[in-house]
């Protein structure tokens, strides 16, 4: 999924959860946190970060570990 993302951006919903943040551009995959790594890291072209986690629907505890994770 994170080469996915990398290599076609368009793939993520991103104007429909931010408008301002479409067309992101990659930057990298799994950058280093100090919790782990994000997925995939993208830039906007206006400078805004964009952070892609990806995490299971069905995982309950999915919500409360990529808030906790970033």
């Amino acid at each position: 999924m994170q080469t996915l993302v990398d290599r076609h951006p368009a793939v993520l919903p991103i104007a429909t959860v931010e408008p301002a943040f479409w067309r992101a551009v990659p930057v990298c995959r799994e950058p280093p946190l100090r919790s782990g790594t994000l997925d995939n890291l993208l830039v906007t072209p206006g400078g805004d970060f964009v952070l892609a986690e990806r995490k299971l629907w069905c995982a309950t505890e999915a919500r409360r570990a990529v808030r906790a994770h970033i």
